[in-house]
């Protein structure tokens, strides 16, 4: 979808006609995820990004597997946050955060947007492992942000018991 400030009312209703047809269908197929996570612009969508981030976090992890890792690594902030949130909202299965745990790292690690940032350690808050406490603890000595450094304290004492 185009910027917020250059798309029409047009667009965004025909865009939710769209939305709203492929959520009729009973069974979801899985050869629309890379069309529904390319719908992702560089902005919030006027809020229609979200009807979009809970229709594709409802197919199985396995026909969304193959897609996430495009989805973190695009050039666009809003695809990278919401691919961040799906893996997030899914993240209770072993599977999809054995796959994208790396990856995570990388965007929570690398990415220039801090709301990406936040997305990636969101999702990386689920999983209990030394690779991703390792990566917590040297964000919090880098990490700009004080809004995101403090997330970063809370994650690393609750799930870490870091600093107790």
């Amino acid at each position: 979808m185009p910027p917020d400030d250059k798309v029409s009312n047009e667009v965004i209703t025909k865009f939710v006609e769209v939305v709203l047809w492929l959520d009729k269908q009973e069974h979801p197929d899985p050869v629309f995820i890379p069309l529904r996570l390319n719908s992702f612009g560089e902005d919030t969508g006027l809020g229609v990004y979200e009807s979009v981030e809970d229709v594709l976090s409802s197919y199985p992890v396995e026909d969304l597997l193959p897609h996430l890792p495009a989805a973190l690594q695009s050039p666009y902030v809003c695809r990278r946050f919401r691919a961040a949130l799906i893996v997030w909202r899914l993240l209770t299965n072993a599977l999809l955060a054995e796959a994208l745990r790396d990856l995570l790292i990388d965007r929570f690690l690398n990415d220039e947007d801090p709301d990406v940032r936040w997305a990636a350690l969101m999702a990386l808050s689920e999983i209990e492992d030394e690779t991703v406490e390792r990566a917590l603890r040297q964000a919090l000595l880098t990490e700009p942000e004080e809004d995101l450094r403090k997330d970063i304290e809370k994650v690393l004492q609750e799930r870490f018991g870091w600093g107790t």
